[in-house]
């Protein structure tokens, strides 16, 4: 599958490796398969990857800052349904209260409607089941189910693990290490490129919640992460992808020629429809030169 057809393809069907291993095993049955998973859990490096091992295609983690519930980690939510998810330790309690157990509603529930106020119209549309998960007192789990209702095949005991093995460990992440970038110089020329998100993402935010700065910084960072782990997945080797700083990504494009970059913006606005809606098309893919050494390409992936 080529480049533009990998970014065209649908969200919520990209799989990476890790995901279609994650799959694969999932299919094991019988006790010794089980008591294998649980030994052997892993600690994710993105809760992109941790929702792609259970299958979860619209879920979000929902953690305290400045005193308020609001997802600070999603993947398959809408960047207005990020903004639109700032609420009070009041309403979790009045809802989902203390239960250790998955809070599930159906669109028959009473409570249903409740929710709405968390997600946009555009999600709120699509929603045919929603299950809630309390990690700790600090932190919430969310999955969604589009169009009809589905049961959460994971135990609440495993995911709380989990989640909380995975927050861990992004509170404990050593300095991030440059990506080892393995490109044929010998045939062509490597395209380097600049894609900024930033207007994108403010417009989708500032449309749905005019929040101090302090907040909108967490919100903006939210959207950037699912946008960049969106797109990670669309540029495979010996392509690459890799974030950056002031709402930009980085990208570097291996032995493709005749590259019309404008076709290639517009895939990648297209690909980001879902979550950034009509504010996609305020992507601004940049060129930023080339590179014929290791050099070039080094000096570009650490200083832009």
């Amino acid at each position: 599958m080529g480049l533009l057809s990998r970014i065209s393809a649908e969200l919520p069907e990209a799989e990476d490796d890790s995901t279609r291993e994650a799959s694969a095993e999932s299919k094991n049955t019988g006790l010794l398969a089980k008591t294998v998973r649980i030994a052997e859990r892993p600690v994710f490096s993105s809760f992109f990857d941790l929702c792609n091992a259970y299958s979860f295609r619209h879920s979000a983690l929902l953690t305290v800052v400045d005193g308020v519930f609001v997802m600070t980690e999603c993947k398959g939510i809408d960047a207005a349904s990020v903004a639109s998810s700032v609420s009070s330790r009041d309403f979790w309690d009045g809802t989902i209260g203390n239960s250790g157990s998955f809070s599930d509603y159906t669109k028959a529930d009473t409570k249903f409607s409740g929710f709405y106020q968390l997600f946009s119209p555009q999600f709120k549309d699509s929603l045919g089941g929603l299950h809630f998960l309390k990690i700790s007192d600090d932190c919430i789990f969310v999955n969604a189910d589009f169009g009809s209702y589905k049961d959460v095949s994971v135990s609440e005991a495993e995911l709380k693990e989990t989640v909380l093995s995975y927050l861990s460990s992004r509170g404990n992440k050593a300095p991030v290490q440059p990506q080892e970038i393995t490109c044929d110089l010998a045939h062509s020329a490597v395209l380097l490129m600049l894609l900024s998100v930033k207007l994108a993402i403010n417009s989708s935010v500032r449309a749905v919640n005019t929040c101090d700065k302090f907040m909108y910084d967490s919100i903006f960072s939210t959207v950037y992460t699912e946008v960049f782990s969106m797109l990670r997945r669309h540029f495979i080797r010996p392509n690459y992808c890799m974030r950056s700083g002031n709402g930009e990504i980085k990208i570097i494009l291996s032995a493709q020629k005749n590259l019309d970059d404008s076709l290639l913006q517009y895939h990648i606005s297209q690909s980001l429809n879902f979550i950034l809606s009509t504010h996609s098309n305020s992507i601004i893919l940049l060129k930023a030169g080339t590179a014929s050494s290791e050099d070039e390409i080094r000096r570009f992936v650490l200083e832009g």
